[in-house]
């Protein structure tokens, strides 16, 4: 499984390229590749070959291993696909997904019928309190530098969050 290797020509090209300008439109081949001038644009471009890292990579262990720990209603952050959301759902928990990427949720309902919502994490379009759990999925923040930023995120998640004291986690999608 870890011996496969697959080819994502957004990121491979950056990787063969010794020099990178910012927002530069890059060539593929023979194919154009669009600025990038959001992050959505991003995971936007990523979503087509998405599913080959869950099946090849993900494991679902780390989420069973604080199911005990989710209460509901659960809130998948960067829901991505939807395999995060998928398998609470499978294990009986009441969950929303959202993600900033317009691809990955229309993948999402491609691949696992799930209707997740567009939103960004800096401002979740929730009520005060409406979950119990938040779950950030990689690449939310941890790809982030900005510290100001993840603040902003954090808080957000505060505001929705019902019961402060509860924790917030962070898998994979």
């Amino acid at each position: 499984m870890y011996g496969r290797r697959i080819e994502f020509p957004y990121e491979t090209h950056a990787l063969r390229t010794s020099r990178v300008r910012r927002n530069a439109p890059v060539r593929y081949g023979s194919k154009n590749i669009p600025k990038m001038s959001h992050a959505s644009d991003y995971w936007d471009a990523l979503a087509p070959y998405h599913s080959a890292l869950e099946n090849n990579y993900f494991d679902l262990s780390g989420l069973h291993r604080i199911f005990h720990d989710i209460r509901e209603p659960a809130l998948v952050v960067g829901a991505g696909q939807g395999l995060i959301v998928e398998e609470l759902l499978r294990n009986g928990f009441q969950t929303d997904g959202v993600d900033l990427s317009s691809e990955m949720i229309r993948y999402a309902k491609r691949r696992r019928g799930l209707t997740l919502i567009e939103a960004d994490a800096k401002a979740l379009p929730f009520g005060a309190g409406t979950y119990e759990t938040i779950i950030y999925a990689t690449g939310v923040v941890d790809f982030m530098g900005d510290e100001e930023q993840i603040s902003v995120i954090l808080n957000e998640a505060r505001r929705i969050q019902n019961r402060r004291e509860r924790y917030l986690s962070r898998s994979t999608n």
